[in-house]
């Protein structure tokens, strides 16, 4: 991505003309892509795969192939990474394959490739189709052009060919080579490529050992971000990118580049103090992929990183049961941590490694206490001279009893366990507004009331927030029948990396009346609902509601304050809605009654079948709600059927997410997931053959 300022950009999104261009395999940049696969031949389908090629560094277990029934739009198999088969690597790519049995024939079927929450690809033979859930929800498949038939052989596939340097295209039936490079194509490590100039994408291992001097091209997740610094992690190895402005520095600072920042980064390598990284001045471009989890730290001796530290440098790593040692006394040190400080470790045997604290800017350490060892810590090996050294970066990573915390619960186990009972709990952030967020993982959700812990901070600095995997550890209390964890019972969190927000169960008023408690917190949807009222809806006001199940006055719609929900101010549907909302609960007196639908994002109130105004001079039809925080629905339509693209577009241009390609006519819906995006202007785009429409909008925490 070259660096481009982002006024222009934006600019240009809003007034450029649009020329429709046909998709190409696979997406620019992508850390990992379909290359190969098999669903049909003569006689009983047989060994039916796909082949995913992922570049190094790239999570394995991160990726997700979701298999999409061209009749409905719904996910019908999903496949983890964790069972994929590596075969040869070639230009950095690792070949990948799993045998899918029962994959459908097509007329149209899919495949989407998602690493995280983020969609690398979603593909479609024999015709496109537009997901209807799943994780490429509301995206509309390109279409390999190719297909097999009930002739094909049961040895052959539909592959990629070509240069990565020019573009793949989709060819065959042609031989299988699962596991393998295709006949007919050429990887020369350039990550699935935008055909641009520039060096060669390689490991970091690689770019590593060119040395000072050298520009080199790498891809990796981004294990640390703060300040000036960020470092980045594939398979191989850590790098150190040192930025004191820019765009860079600017996207680390609000929060666009952080920990779990799928990240290509291009320029020239130098030292400082022996330290190899990318300065300053010297980063070229960069380019952000998606995201994925944090790697887990190197459990490590502390003697190890000092004797060996090359080995380690830029990496996350973990050591354990040591005391932070005061060198001006050789003793136990005490106190406050300091910035631009070096203390020892030591391991029971002496004061064995460096454990620096860097400058107050890069690192949120300096001003916390010292606890009392044996401790364990997690950090990046730096270096100073001669001097290996585990830079201290978070306060998160200290860990005063060294055990990494209790062993989580699921919300179920935490919910059976009742008020007063403090747990420890893994989940996904469905809803997040004001001091009130929800948790959810299989087994049920929780809510949380914070106000300013550190939780709570982070929340609104947008580091976490709806599609976020926490881990939380707190004490349950109640509030009217309602359990949460409350302001002040809140003892750790710690984020996970980013996940797909669930999606909301459907049920009826009557089922919520009848066993509420099976339900509460989590997020939920009823249809055709009616709601009592006119006008706009006002905060903290309960409103009367019915589907038609019986149970109309046994469960209300609730707006609460409007620090904790965007659908204050909003018009009351007149007719009935689709209700999307966390089920709250408020009974001061019986345990099983009270329940109510919070509604927390005005997108969850959406009217059903109400058509788009069509612009009057290009007589397309464009609306999304603004701001918008999580999800939303987007709303377009074209002045006669015909083929469009809905994107949207970050300040600098970049399309960051396709929410449909392919025919349309005069009245469509799309989602927007804008769980995974910063905070800050959009610009959402609909381009026909006919020419374009775009509208700003902005995403907020």
């Amino acid at each position: 991505m070259p660096l481009r300022h982002a006024l222009g950009a934006l600019a240009a999104l809003l007034l450029a003309p649009v020329a429709l261009a046909a998709p190409a395999p696979p997406p620019a940049g992508a850390g990992a892509f379909i290359n190969e696969f098999h669903y049909d031949n003569e006689g009983g389908d047989a060994n039916e795969f796909v082949e995913v090629a992922v570049f190094t560094g790239v999570d394995v277990s991160a990726l997700t192939l979701s298999f999409y029934n061209g009749s409905n739009g719904t996910v019908y198999e999903e496949v983890s990474g964790a069972d994929f088969v590596a075969g040869e690597t070639v230009g950095g790519f690792t070949f990948y394959t799993v045998e899918v049995e029962g994959i459908q024939n097509g007329s149209p079927d899919g495949i989407a490739l998602s690493l995280g929450a983020s969609v690398q690809g979603f593909l479609s033979y024999e015709g496109t189709l537009t997901a209807t859930d799943g994780p490429a929800n509301g995206l509309t498949s390109s279409d390999v052009g190719v297909e097999e038939t009930g002739s094909t052989l049961a040895t052959e596939s539909l592959q990629l060919t070509g240069d990565s340097a020019t573009g793949f295209t989709w060819s065959g039936p042609a031989a299988a080579s699962p596991g393998q490079i295709n006949a007919g194509q050429t990887i020369d490590g350039e990550g699935g490529g935008d055909g641009g100039e520039g060096p060669d994408l390689v490991s970091i291992a690689e770019a590593r050992a060119a040395g000072v001097g050298e520009t080199v091209r790498v891809q990796g997740v981004v294990t640390r971000a703060l300040g000036d610094f960020l470092y980045l992690q594939d398979g191989t190895g850590g790098l150190t990118v040192r930025q004191t402005s820019g765009d860079l520095f600017d996207d680390v600072a609000d929060g666009t580049v952080g920990p779990g920042t799928l990240l290509e980064v291009t320029g020239e390598l130098s030292e400082f103090n022996d330290l190899l990284q990318i300065n300053a001045g010297d980063l070229d471009e960069y380019d952000v992929l998606g995201t994925q989890a944090v790697p887990d730290p190197q459990l490590l001796p502390a003697d190890e990183i000092a004797d060996n530290g090359e080995a380690y440098e830029g990496e996350l790593v973990r050591v354990e049961g040591v005391t932070v040692i005061d060198r001006d006394t050789g003793l136990p040190a005490t106190g406050n941590f300091f910035d631009s400080t070096s203390y020892g470790l030591d391991d029971g045997s002496g004061d064995v490694l460096t454990l620096r604290i860097p400058n107050a800017d890069d690192t949120t350490v300096e001003g916390t206490p010292i606890p009392e060892g044996p401790l364990s810590f997690v950090g990046v090996v730096g270096q100073f001279g001669d001097d290996y050294q585990l830079l201290l970066l978070s306060a998160d990573d200290v860990d005063a009893d060294g055990s990494g915390g209790d062993d989580p619960v699921t919300i179920a186990e935490a919910r059976a366990a009742g008020v007063g009972e403090t747990v420890t709990i893994e989940g996904v952030i469905t809803r997040a507004q004001g001091d009130f967020s929800y948790v959810q993982d299989a087994t049920g959700a929780l809510a949380l009331r914070q106000i300013e812990s550190e939780y709570a901070q982070a929340l609104e600095a947008g580091d976490i927030g709806p599609g976020s995997r926490v881990r939380l550890t707190g004490t349950l209390s109640e509030f009217n029948a309602s359990l949460q964890i409350n302001e002040g019972d809140l003892d750790a969190f710690e984020g996970l990396g980013e996940g797909d927000i669930p999606d909301p169960q459907t049920v009826t008023l009557a089922e919520i009346a009848a066993n509420g408690e099976d339900y509460e917190d989590e997020l939920v949807r009823v249809e055709d609902v009616q709601i009592q009222g006119t006008g706009t809806f006002m905060e903290r006001t309960n409103y009367g509601i019915s589907d038609g199940s019986g149970a109309g006055g046994l469960v209300t719609l609730r707006v609460p304050n409007a620090d904790d929900s965007t659908v204050d101010g909003e018009p009351i549907p007149a007719g009935p809605v689709a209700v999307v909302g966390i089920l709250g609960q408020f009974s001061s007196e019986v345990p099983d009654a009270g329940y109510q639908i919070l509604a927390i994002e005005a997108a969850d109130v959406n009217p059903e079948g109400v058509a788009a105004e069509p612009d009057p001079a290009t007589g397309l039809a464009l609306e999304a709600p603004n701001p918008v925080r999580g999800t939303a629905t987007v709303r377009f339509g074209l002045g006669a059927p015909g083929r469009a693209t809905l994107a949207l577009y970050d300040a600098l241009g970049r399309r960051v997410a396709t929410l449909a390609d392919g025919p349309a006519g005069l009245d469509e819906t799309a989602t927007l997931d804008a769980g995974d995006l910063a905070a800050g202007v959009y610009v959402l785009r609909l381009a026909t053959d006919a020419g374009a429409l775009a509208r700003t909008l902005t995403v907020v925490r």
